[in-house]
């Protein structure tokens, strides 16, 4: 059983007065399920705020992120996140939320958060290396806030 924090993270692309439950995409180590995601680290959070563009019409660019260590990075496709983009980080109340696997914690009910971040996605990720077909990035915990 994990212990309830404090506050639980949820990024997001789109501004919104309420979480609401929604389908999480299939991975193949989970299934299709409903539910408000957050997590307990801002750095996970804000790679949900990710702002990407299409890569060919109809076909969004999905990064894909993983812990090393105390870590947490990003790969995208080049030219595929938008710089430019406004991207939010909510702050969440943990009552509603149950931890599924160690970090992902899930509501089944709408969440109404308690505060909102604006961040701009150059102030949290750091440049780490390029492949042909991708960039790979650090993310950082720390975000530019407007409001702040």
């Amino acid at each position: 059983m994990f212990e309830k924090p404090s506050v639980l993270y949820h990024g997001s692309p789109y501004l919104f007065d309420e979480a609401m439950p929604s389908f999480s995409t299939p991975t193949t180590d989970t299934q299709c399920r409903t539910g408000v995601y957050a997590s307990d680290d801002r750095r996970i959070g804000l790679v949900f705020a990710l702002r990407c563009r299409e890569t060919k019409p109809g076909t969004l660019q999905r990064p894909r992120w993983w812990r090393k260590q105390n870590e947490v990075f990003v790969a995208v496709a080049h030219d595929t996140i938008d710089w430019d983009a406004t991207c939010f980080l909510y702050h969440l109340p943990p009552a509603t939320f149950f931890c599924e696997n160690g970090w992902e914690w899930r509501s089944t009910t709408k969440v109404t958060p308690f505060h909102r971040e604006t961040v701009k996605t150059a102030a949290f990720l750091r440049l780490v290396s390029q492949s042909a077909q991708e960039a790979l990035y650090e993310v950082s915990e720390h975000a530019y806030d407007p409001a702040a």
